[in-house]
């Protein structure tokens, strides 16, 4: 993963742990917001904290910490998520004895929720943007386990539990930290209406103080990086700018008018991609409608609800009907409070001018709670009934599930513009021997050219010239979502010809008051590759990548390294793609575009700063082109 998308949180807390929140300049690229003067990011400071143990002993995990996390928070999620399931099974059946019906019914539930959900895809796709959703939903679920507890049975453990999971969660994400803080305020009121008996009437009060809490550490946070309490400066959003965000529906990113489009995006019936080749279910072909003429920021591939999850979407709907629309009894009563809480967590992602498939995950925690209340009552409904009637559900329920996982595990290995070339050789490699063995449907999708086109469907497959190069589509339209710097973007490269790639190694030093901190890489045409340095604090180097181009400048975050450190470079000049990039020690760092083609010259520098000497790259294997060639 390149270190733009995953090293945010590490940025973070390497700032957290130097006293202040500002980041370096140009370390977060367009996601930026610049408020007087310093840099800043807007994702929480919840996952820098867990960090900062481990970047306080060593530098050599920057950037490598994201899948880490990842895994923790799903960790987290399911502990939790048994827990929450469990908890509501107490306080709607009591100790009803269980069956094997319900063992099995509740295990394929949970399952589903873990590996037959968008969990799956936030893990196939480890970068910062999952991460920052990973952790809120974990965290959210954790947040309506510990405040079903306080209605169950409240002691000041139970209130304290809850809020720390709030507080921790505020500081993570805003929109899911304040359904839980909705749900705080409503035990509130559950408690000073005596809803639970004058002797516990005095509960309100510290309930109270733990949404007030958790209000008051994000807007602490807030305020110590933008000087508001709530919200963000959205003038201060570089990208805002600089993808003319402004144009986009007159610059608003939550209003109503999206609420139509991402209605239909989510829970549209068609929301799922079905091939006869491998991986079988892949995210729709497209991306999804703009209706009632909007114009979103954003709108990629992006599978529904009731298409890829269609176990919890079902059992949620006939909790949430069973709950609030039957005479049902008193733990299912305090349990209402949390589902509208965990419907409200819901909210903002359906007035956000963005559809993306990692948004499904706002969603997860009221289909967990609901869907539990569903399969509860099901089996309830079921208990009077004959073996076969209960053998029935439960198979329903583990065919739903077992469809569910295969779903999202197919979906979740689409390609995607954030792959590696090695990720996609090693994808096409699999869809190639499936598809040799399954009568060969992956031949409709090759196409063969001398030059690559601006779009094809996703999975399309293309043969550039003579095996000078081999690509995959991730069927995106990035054009319509950026500029023409998108231009080819929709093509993940699986295999290069020698042309496309040079290696050379850097030797950093520490840059002095009159050495050149700058030099030239790779030159195509008009357009040049260059690496930069400056003195970084403990004695480290910063280091980043410019993009010099006529009309497509850009640049790179910085990363630090030791001086005197050694690095291999592989410089990417793909002039079917125009894109003009680099990797270091096999990390991609920057993927700039080309205006145009032109002679390739790999320079070297033997002094100064930054000493680039060349360096020998193992030959190209096109070995997976001339098999598809061959087809």
């Amino acid at each position: 993963t390149p270190p733009y998308a995953s090293n945010f949180y590490d940025i973070q807390a390497r700032a957290m742990l130097a006293g202040h929140l500002s980041v370096p300049k140009g370390s977060l690229g367009i996601e930026t917001w610049v408020h007087q003067g310093r840099d800043y990011t807007y994702f929480g400071i919840f996952p820098s904290l867990l960090r900062m143990p481990i970047l306080l002993v060593t530098h050599s995990l920057d950037g490598r910490l994201t899948a880490l996390s990842l895994l923790a928070a799903w960790a987290v999620t399911a502990a939790f998520t048994v827990a929450l399931v469990w908890r509501i099974r107490v306080m709607v059946r009591g100790d009803a004895e269980q069956g094997r019906a319900e063992a099995l019914s509740l295990g394929a539930f949970v399952a589903t929720v873990l590996g037959g959900s968008v969990l799956v895809y936030l893990a196939a796709n480890p970068y910062v943007f999952s991460e920052d959703k990973a952790w809120s939903v974990a965290l959210t679920i954790g947040g309506l386990f510990a405040l079903a507890g306080v209605l169950e049975r409240p002691s000041w453990w139970r209130v304290g539990g809850s809020g720390l999971l709030i507080v921790a969660l505020n500081l993570t994400r805003v929109t899911e930290g304040y359904a839980c803080v909705i749900g705080a305020v409503a035990v509130a009121g559950w408690f000073a209406l005596g809803r639970r008996g004058p002797e516990n009437r005095r509960w309100w009060l510290p309930m109270l103080g733990v949404a007030l809490g958790a209000v008051a550490a994000g807007c602490a946070v807030n305020w110590a990086k933008f000087g508001t309490l709530l919200g963000y400066p959205v003038n201060d959003y570089v990208a805002y700018h600089l993808l003319h965000l402004h144009r986009v529906d007159g610059g608003h990113p939550f209003t109503p008018r999206y609420l139509p489009s991402t209605l239909w995006a989510y829970l549209r019936p068609t929301g799922l991609g079905v091939s006869r080749v491998f991986p079988f279910f892949t995210l729709p072909t497209s991306p999804p409608s703009a209706l009632a003429g909007v114009r979103f920021d954003a709108h990629t591939r992006t599978a529904s609800l009731t298409a890829s999850m269609p176990l919890l979407f079902g059992l949620a709907c006939w909790g949430v009907i069973g709950a609030c629309f039957r005479r049902v009894g008193e733990g299912t009563r305090m349990l209402r409070l949390l589902v509208v809480a965990a419907a409200a967590g819901t909210g903002a992602v359906l007035l956000f001018g963005t559809i993306n498939e990692r948004f499904l995950g706002d969603f997860l925690p009221l289909l967990v709670l609901a869907g539990a209340l569903g399969v509860l009552d099901l089996l309830r409904r079921m208990a009077g009934r004959s073996r076969r009637a209960r053998r029935a559900l439960a198979g329903t329920i583990a065919a739903l599930a077992a469809f569910g996982i295969l779903a999202n595990v197919g979906l979740s290995v689409t390609p995607a513009d954030s792959w590696t070339t090695a990720q996609a050789s090693r994808f096409l490699r699999t869809q190639l021997a499936v598809s040799n063995a399954t009568g060969h449907p992956l031949d409709a999708q090759v196409r063969r050219g001398d030059h690559l086109p601006y779009w094809a469907p996703a999975g399309t497959v293309f043969i550039a010239g003579n095996c000078g190069g081999l690509y995959v589509s991730d069927g995106e339209d990035y054009l319509g979502m950026f500029d023409q710097r998108a231009q080819h973007r929709t093509w993940v490269l699986v295999e290069a010809g020698p042309e496309y790639q040079h290696a050379v190694r850097v030797t950093v030093r520490a840059p002095g008051a009159r050495t050149r901190p700058s030099v030239r890489l790779v030159t195509v045409g008009a357009s040049t590759l260059e690496m930069h340095s400056r003195p970084a604090a403990g004695g480290l180097v910063s280091v980043w990548f410019t993009v010099a181009d006529p009309r497509f400048p850009a640049q790179s975050p910085a990363t630090v390294v030791a001086p005197g450190s050694v690095h291999t470079l592989v410089l990417t000049t793909d002039r079917y793609a125009d894109i003009l990039g680099v990797t270091m020690d096999y990390v991609p760092y920057l993927d700039g575009a080309m205006t145009d083609g032109g002679p390739v010259v790999v320079h070297a520098v033997h002094g100064g700063p930054l000493a680039v000497t060349p360096a020998a790259l193992p030959a190209g294997d096109l070995s997976l082109c001339r098999s598809l060639e061959r087809n």
